[in-house]
């Protein structure tokens, strides 16, 4: 499948993504812990929908070619190929008048891909990534991508039981949601867990 990037790729973007681009700023210990908005802003971007303003994004675009939206219908980011629906027509009487409503405006070309590459749901609060999980489960693309963050590794605890409970709740979530509409078999699951221990940040990548 043509604009396809493996769970394996996707993780490796976002490592990538997070040490150049935030890591290296003198704040972001700062936002992580305190300003989860503006955590959200310099990663994926504020919830608003269009194609512009996620630092993300556009770091996967660079890379990939694929082009992004935000808040596209239940999903924070989703990322697709250049082709949209094709011979969706105008609704004239004549059949000679009709034309292809998604190609009116060459300079803007509309967001109506018709398959997603890769969705990804953004959720600070691990206590409510479940959310995240099921409008994953709803939607249809090549890789699904929920990232998340655990508890702050402690002096008495480094909350990886947290950790091991979502992956399971991701799991039952998949086969609930499979079991009488079932999805494309090359469908691919990502889990992506940050955690600050100290002045460090780690991502633990879990293919569900």
């Amino acid at each position: 499948m043509e604009n396809y990037i493996s769970a394996k790729e996707f993780t490796k973007y976002w490592i990538e993504f997070i040490e150049q681009k935030i890591l290296t700023k003198p704040y972001w210990k700062k936002w992580y812990d305190h300003e989860y908005k503006k955590w959200t802003k310099e990663t994926i971007g504020l919830p608003v929908s269009e194609e512009e303003n996620s630092p993300f994004g556009a770091f996967i675009k660079s890379k990939t070619g694929l082009r992004y939206r935000k808040e596209d219908g239940l999903v924070d980011l989703t990322f697709a190929p250049d082709n949209n629906f094709e011979n969706i027509l105008s609704l004239h009487e004549k059949p000679k008048d009709r034309s292809d409503v998604l190609k009116k405006d060459p300079e803007k070309v509309p967001f109506y891909p018709s398959y997603y590459s890769i969705l990804v749901e953004h959720e600070n609060d691990i206590y409510k990534c479940y959310e995240e999980m099921a409008k994953l489960a709803y939607c249809r693309a090549r890789l699904k991508v929920l990232i998340t963050y655990n508890e702050n590794v402690d002096s008495k605890n480094d909350y990886k039981f947290m950790e091991e409970v979502i992956v399971q709740n991701f799991n039952k979530i998949r086969q609930q949601s499979n079991k009488n509409f079932p999805e494309n078999e090359l469908t691919e699951y990502l889990l992506l867990v940050g955690q600050k221990r100290k002045d460090t940040l780690t991502w633990n990548s879990k293919a569900i």
